[in-house]
């Protein structure tokens, strides 16, 4: 899949997330942060982006896809995509 492929399928399984636990669901862009950004969205809610992208995409996602490396610097829709797409790659996808 391509970046933007990812990048979409990303946004789609986090809106389905917030949507359905009936919190708003803005409008998305490459710099938005789900954690700290989305109301109510939290690492739990990444933890079920991971799971669900991993039946998305019939591999392994690491639950920790979303988790930045310094805890005050949370991560953008696009620098998620960026490991997505470094983690399906690697797995041959």
């Amino acid at each position: 899949m391509t970046f933007e492929e990812l990048q979409k399928l990303l946004i789609e399984v986090i809106t389905e997330i917030q949507a359905g636990s009936g919190r708003p669901v803005p409008e998305f862009h490459a710099e938005l942060r789900p954690i700290g950004d989305l109301e109510g969205f939290d690492s739990l809610n990444g933890l079920e982006v991971s799971c669900e992208l991993s039946k998305s995409l019939d591999c392994d996602i690491k639950p920790d896809i979303m988790v930045p490396d310094y805890p005050w610097d949370q991560l953008t829709i696009s620098e998620i995509a960026g490991r997505l797409q470094q983690a399906v790659g690697a797995q041959g996808g």
